[in-house]
């Protein structure tokens, strides 16, 4: 009997660490049903410039990495690629944002090939001090 209890301890253990860990790096596209990311368009060329948008709609300030994460599809998952040497034009910095306000972010994208891409954006709520990533996608074509 004791080791049924031991085996459900440690199920219990383990199921507590994937919710911490989960609800600590949460892929979010939406909050409250309404869009905290957007792009100037879905489709973008090889030597474009992408244009992101982030939207406010919490009700307190938020505060937003200026640095971001691109990963590619690769056909069976999401393969992080290495931003911090690339020429991205953005200096590294936070930026807070009052409810209501966006902040854009101008972005070369001629380093990526064709394909899938998401970029994830890491957002903090200054009231609870919460942290996510939030991610939006886009493609890319010759």
């Amino acid at each position: 009997m004791s080791q049924t209890y031991n085996r459900i301890f440690m199920l219990t253990i383990a199921a507590m660490a994937l919710i911490v860990l989960a609800s600590s790096y949460t892929w979010l596209t939406r909050l409250n049903g309404k869009q905290v990311l957007s792009l100037d368009r879905e489709v973008y060329e090889v030597d474009d410039v992408l244009v992101l948008t982030v939207h406010n709609i919490y009700r307190g300030g938020i505060l937003v990495d200026v640095d971001y994460r691109i990963q590619e599809w690769t056909g069976d998952y999401w393969h992080e690629l290495n931003t911090d040497s690339r020429d991205s034009g953005v200096d590294a910095a936070s930026k807070v944002l009052a409810p209501g306000e966006t902040y854009r972010q101008v972005m070369h994208i001629r380093w990526l090939g064709e394909g899938r891409y998401r970029i994830g954006k890491q957002i903090t709520t200054l009231l609870e001090e919460e942290t996510n990533t939030f991610w939006i996608e886009f493609m890319v074509e010759g």
